[in-house]
């Protein structure tokens, strides 16, 4: 049995590893700044942190507000897998890597149906936007994802 002062210290230790966000666990709305171009658009997104969260995405989202949707963070970097976007509503995706550069982006091109985008390896935060957020915010390949503050809990 480890004595308890090491016990404390072992705590302490893996609460200290943790990443910045695993102190908004209750985290229900968030904003979100991304960088394109030296130019900086925050947006206000749901933010799922949770493991029953984060893989639903869009599901069971039927409408999102003008430049709104979801943004997703993982709890370690994934090896590259398919992201799916809503089936009801159009939606673009973005994908970035823990220094929060953008792994791929994908403007929604047909609507209310599903379009896959591989994530990209390393893929540590997603964001699920409104359909046309892609292009209106002019975000692109070279667009950064700077950090997120919570701004709702639960």
């Amino acid at each position: 049995m480890m004595p308890r002062s090491g016990f404390f210290a072992t705590m302490i230790t893996m609460i200290a590893s943790f990443p910045a966000f695993a102190n908004e666990k209750d985290c229900l709305t968030g904003a979100v700044t991304f960088a394109t171009a030296g130019a900086e658009v925050t947006l206000t997104l749901d933010i799922h942190d949770r493991k029953l969260e984060v893989p639903k995405g869009l599901f069971r989202i039927a409408e999102l507000p003008t430049f709104g949707g979801v943004f997703s963070i993982y709890p370690e970097p994934r090896e590259s897998r398919s992201l799916a976007n809503s089936d009801v509503l159009p939606a673009d995706l973005m994908s970035f890597d823990a220094a929060g550069k953008a792994l791929s982006v994908m403007e929604d091109q047909t609507g209310v149906e599903v379009d896959r985008m591989e994530s990209g390896d390393g893929m540590l935060y997603a964001a699920y936007l409104a359909g046309g957020t892609v292009k209106a915010k002019g975000f692109d390949s070279t667009t950064i994802m700077k950090g997120w503050t919570c701004l709702k809990e639960k």
